[in-house]
């Protein structure tokens, strides 16, 4: 055997590469040797993983040659190309199980690991404003709410979180995120503050400051603009509608620190 190796004056490289490799095939090799020698590798003996048992040798098949043709492709393993060059198939190559799936699953991993290094820094954005963004809001409750106490829906809240975290850098926020924020709520203000069901399942918040008599006087100021918008003309409602939509726009800009009007080149952008 050494001698037909010295003749053939392979290069060690690709011995090698080979054992490294577990790729235990035998299609350089003289046809009539193919069933008795692993030429490639240093120990024909391998045994599998965790048994005291041998792993027999697996001749190649055409779906796996190609897989292992694919990989060395993908690899740009030029080592491997030239031992798969030639027909494994018709020589006869033969390999353990395991160094197949090894071999042919690590391009995969790879790729795996490289999207992840990849997403990585993404991840570090969004983990660094999730606790500011709570700290905003936080805040914002204990001096709106708090301040000033009255209902808020909790669809309002979530918006204000989601704002809060896009001015940190954060593209989408995560649905997990939105779904945890009653927790986080409840976990920071415990039974100072209240979240309950209205008639249609929306969840609605508010302090444990607000007292009846503010509900009352809240429920009749709201009866009150319902009687006079419905007895309004068209124009007049359209005008106290607009008039309403801007203040709260106006509100809504301040709180996430934007002007309004908006400015024509942020309007362009």
């Amino acid at each position: 055997m050494a001698s037909w190796l010295k003749k053939r004056r392979l290069p060690m490289a690709v011995l090698r590469i080979a054992t490294l490799q577990g790729l235990v095939m035998q299609s350089l090799a003289p046809q009539e040797h193919m069933k008795q020698s692993a030429y490639f590798a240093r120990k024909q003996t391998k045994y599998a993983k965790r048994q005291k048992t041998r792993e027999v040798l697996v001749k190649c098949r055409e779906l796996r040659a190609d897989a292992i043709r694919n990989a060395a492709t993908k690899k740009l393993d030029s080592r491997i190309l030239g031992i798969v060059s030639r027909d494994i198939v018709a020589a006869e190559a033969h390999y353990h199980r395991s160094c197949y799936r090894f071999y042919t699953r690590r391009e995969t991993s790879q790729q795996k690991g490289a999207v992840s290094a990849d997403d990585k820094e993404d991840e570090d954005i969004y983990e660094a404003a999730v606790s500011p963004s709570y700290s905003e809001l936080f805040h914002y409750i204990r001096m709106e709410l708090f301040g000033t106490p009255r209902v808020l829906m909790m669809t309002d809240v979530t918006s204000r979180l989601v704002a809060s975290m896009k001015s940190f850098g954060v593209d989408q926020v995560q649905d997990s995120t939105k779904k945890h924020l009653r927790q986080r709520i409840e976990k920071e203000f415990g039974r100072f503050l209240h979240i309950i069901q209205d008639h249609n399942g929306k969840l609605l918040i508010y302090p444990d400051s607000l007292t009846v008599q503010e509900l009352v006087r809240e429920n009749q100021s709201l009866k009150k603009q319902l009687k006079t918008l419905s007895r309004g003309d068209a124009q007049e409602l359209q005008t106290k509608a607009a008039k309403q939509l801007r203040a709260d726009i106006k509100t809504k800009a301040k709180d996430i620190n934007q002007s309004w009007p908006p400015e024509i080149r942020v309007c362009q952008t």
